[in-house]
C-alpha cells in the first residue's frame, strides 16, 4: 500500500486537550473496561449505515484469547502483518476498520489483501517489532505511540475495546466514533516546543496517507457551494 502514514485528516499526534500526568497514568491501567457501546452515527459517511450490523456483532461471545491492552493488540497486528496472513490481520482490527478496508478495496478496484497488507500503518514496514510507548486508555478507547522507522517519527495509533478485546480502530476514527484517550508524548513535546509560535495548536491523529488518497483521490472536483 502507498504510504500508510498519519491517521485521520490533520491529526499527526493525538487529538483532545492535554491531560495531566495523573489522568494519563490512571487511564493507562484501565484495560479491563467492557466494550464501548456504539451509538448511531448520523453523519454522511458511507459506512455509517452499518451500525446496526456492528452492534449485533458486538453482542456475540467475547474472544477466547483477547488482546488485553492496546500494546498487546499492536504486537498481534505486527505479527499478523509479518506472517502475511490477511485473516489474522483482519482479526486484529475492529469491525468498522474491516468495513473501511472493504470500501477502499472496492473504490480502488484492488484485492482486499493489498489493503490489509501493512496493517494500515507504516510502522509495520520493518523486520523487527518497533519501539512502543505511551499507552493511554480511557473507557473503551486507547492509543499507543509506535516508532515509524520509515518516516523517522512517532506514530500515534488508535485502538478500541470491542467484543472483549482491543482492536486497531482506524475505521472507528474515520467514522468519528473513536475518541482520543489523551494526547501522546510526541504531541505534548511538540506543543511545548511550539508554545510561543502562533497557530501552533496540536494536530489530531490522521488516517494513513494511503487511506486518504483512496477516499479523497487527487483531482476529485470540489463541489460548488450553493
Amino acid at each position: 500500500m502507498t504510504s500508510i502514514f498519519f491517521f485521520i485528516f490533520s491529526l499527526a499526534a493525538c487529538s483532545a486537550a492535554v491531560s495531566n500526568d495523573n489522568s494519563v497514568s490512571n487511564s493507562s491501567s484501565d484495560t479491563t473496561t467492557g466494550p464501548v457501546k456504539i451509538t448511531e452515527n448520523t453523519n454522511s459517511n458511507p459506512l455509517a449505515s452499518s451500525n446496526d450490523n456492528i452492534n449485533r456483532a458486538m453482542e456475540t461471545a467475547p474472544e477466547l484469547n483477547p488482546a488485553k491492552t492496546p500494546t498487546e493488540a499492536y504486537k498481534r497486528l505486527f505479527a499478523a502483518v509479518k506472517s502475511g496472513n490477511t485473516e489474522e490481520i483482519k482479526a486484529a482490527v475492529s469491525l468498522r476498520t474491516q468495513e473501511l478496508a472493504e470500501m477502499l478495496a472496492k473504490r480502488q478496484n484492488e484485492p482486499i489483501e493489498k489493503v490489509y497488507s501493512n496493517g494500515f500503518s507504516r510502522t509495520t514496514m520493518t523486520d523487527r517489532l518497533p519501539e512502543i510507548r505511551d499507552e493511554r486508555v480511557k473507557g473503551g478507547m486507547g492509543a499507543v505511540e509506535v516508532w515509524n522507522n520509515s518516516d523517522q517519527r512517532w506514530e500515534d495509533i488508535p485502538f478500541i475495546f470491542e467484543n472483549g478485546s482491543w482492536k486497531l480502530a482506524y475505521g472507528d476514527l474515520w467514522q468519528n466514533v473513536w475518541q482520543s484517550p489523551g494526547p501522546g508524548r510526541a504531541a505534548i513535546d511538540a506543543q511545548a516546543a511550539n508554545v510561543n509560535k502562533p497557530n501552533s495548536g496540536m494536530k489530531k491523529i490522521e488516517l494513513p496517507k494511503n487511506v486518504n488518497a483512496m477516499v479523497n483521490p487527487v483531482g476529485t472536483p470540489a463541489k460548488k457551494r450553493p
